[in-house]
């Protein structure tokens, strides 16, 4: 496995959990205010992924 071929893999990966991510936000119901650890913890992962596929491809 190249370089190049390893980056490719590792951002069709993110980008699959990022759609993934998005879906379950989307989905979620209502916050119930200070108790909905969940949902905080999907909106961080999200923002995780988005800064490493910039990193990788900073035109995102």
């Amino acid at each position: 496995m190249n370089m190049e071929t390893g980056v490719d893999d590792l951002r069709r990966e993110l980008q699959s959990r990022l759609a993934e991510i998005k879906i379950e936000i989307r989905q979620y119901p209502p916050p119930i205010a200070g108790c909905d650890v969940q949902f905080q913890l999907l909106f961080d992962e999200r923002g995780e992924i988005v800064r490493r596929l910039k990193e990788l491809d900073p035109v995102i």
